[in-house]
Parts: C-alpha cells; sequence; structure tokens
C-alpha cells in the first residue's frame, strides 16, 4: 500500500513548530504518540505497510498535497524537519545548497590553491559542468569572484555553510 496524503494525515501527526511526525494510530510495537521512525544517515525514515518513507518527504505530502521532487534542509540538518526550513527543489537546484565538504581545506566551496601554478582557482558548477572562474594571487579575490558566481548563477545563500 503506497502512501498517500489521506493516509498519512490519519495515521500521523505532524507538528510544525517541532517539526517532529509521530504516530496517531497504535500498530504493532508502536504506541500513539511516538515518533514516526529513526535516524539513518542524519535524516528520519520510517516504515508504512512495508515500506520505507523519509519523514521529510511525507511531511511535505502531508502539507501540500503532493509528493516533491527532491527535498532541500535549508540549514543542512537533515533531522531538522521544520516546515520552513524544508523545500521542493529539483535535483539541480538541491546541489546549489550544499554543505561545505569534509576534505575542503580553504573554507570556501570552490576556491583552491594550485600548487603546479602558485596561485588561487576558483570554480563553480554550472548546469553540470565546472566553469572555471579563473587564477590569481590573491585568495580574497579568487572568493570574490566565487561569491559573485554564486549570486549569479543562483546558488542558495547557505550553499557552504554547515
Amino acid at each position: 500500500m503506497k502512501m498517500t496524503r489521506e493516509l498519512a494525515l490519519e495515521n500521523l501527526e505532524y507538528n510544525q513548530e517541532t517539526g517532529i511526525l509521530t504516530w496517531k494510530v497504535a500498530r504493532s510495537g508502536i504506541a500513539v504518540g511516538d515518533v514516526a521512525g529513526g535516524l539513518n544517515h542524519g535524516y528520519l525514515q520510517f516504515r508504512f505497510y512495508f515500506k520505507k518513507y523519509q519523514a521529510h518527504r511525507v511531511i511535505w505530502l502531508m502539507m501540500n498535497g503532493e509528493w516533491p521532487d527532491q527535498i532541500d534542509h535549508i540549514d543542512h540538518n537533515p533531522s531538522n524537519n521544520k516546515l520552513d526550513n524544508l523545500r521542493n527543489v529539483t535535483h539541480l537546484g538541491n546541489s546549489k545548497n550544499m554543505s561545505l565538504f569534509k576534505n575542503n581545506t580553504t573554507g570556501v566551496c570552490g576556491v583552491k590553491f594550485r600548487k603546479d601554478i602558485d596561485k588561487w582557482s576558483s570554480n563553480i558548477g554550472v548546469n553540470g559542468k565546472r566553469l572555471s572562474l579563473g587564477s590569481t594571487d590573491a585568495f580574497f579575490d579568487a572568493v570574490c569572484w566565487r561569491k559573485s558566481a554564486e549570486i549569479k548563477y543562483g546558488y542558495h545563500i547557505n550553499h557552504g555553510n554547515g
């Protein structure tokens, strides 16, 4: 049985202030009021009639009446399911609000020091391709180029944070 908005509303309660999804109906091993699901890679996930669902997607369905393409957690916290932290985006839109990679050494997405040319280099992804923004002696200039390009190409203000 596939989850529909009606089934979700019958079986689940969503608290918009906390972002928490709880069960309205007792089931095997589940009591009324129990939080729906557990963490899986930071995301809340639960089973409903033997099928896995991500809580943020079901919340979107409950509140908006349709399944989302992809859900972007604006603050980069995958367990923060407050409605004002969720937005329905395409895969491309979701990629424009990513956390800084753990292996980043400069603290800025798309900016790195290239030892082969002894300069700071800046680039950005545009329509699935890497666009070079240039190389410079000054770290500040490379960062400015990158931040300007993020604005130009519609990156979210939180991109590279968190």
